[in-house]
């Protein structure tokens, strides 16, 4: 089976991205953050990663894209943990009055440093070619 060594990353990093949102579900639903503008992202994020997660060795590519889009979903939430004030001035003015912050920061840099490494892989698995030199346009969807 070829690019099996990405394909496996892939999946790792998504089931990696499922089991984080779930914890998120856990501790946030429920809450008056759970149901802002944010945590529907989050909500299409997961759910992009579930998709991905099972694409991942038959459709590497198409599922390296899902995933791709799942981490730039995602990564607003863990930012406004980081830095709530900046997120908002970006997005526009946010839900609720969450003033208090109920995630610790070491945790959330974490989330983000997961996230990150979930796009390098996807890119990775996205552009790696195989070796006998063919161009991306008549390389097959592997």
């Amino acid at each position: 089976m070829k690019f099996l060594m990405h394909k496996s990353a892939l999946a790792v990093c998504c089931a990696m991205c499922v089991l984080m949102g779930l914890q998120e579900f856990n501790r946030i639903d429920g809450t008056e953050f759970g149901g802002g503008m944010l945590f529907r992202w989050r909500e299409a994020g997961l759910v992009c990663f579930l998709l991905a997660l099972i694409l991942a060795f038959p459709l590497r590519r198409l599922a390296a894209t899902i995933a791709l889009l799942g981490s730039l979903l995602s990564l607003p939430l863990y930012l406004y943990w980081i830095a709530p004030r900046a997120v908002c001035f970006l997005l526009g003015p946010c839900s609720g009055t969450f003033e208090a912050n109920p995630f610790p920061l070491p945790p959330a840099i974490i989330k983000i440093v997961i996230l990150g490494l979930t796009l390098y892989v996807s890119i990775r698995a996205f552009w790696i070619l195989p070796k006998e030199g063919l161009s991306p346009a008549s390389q097959p969807n592997l």
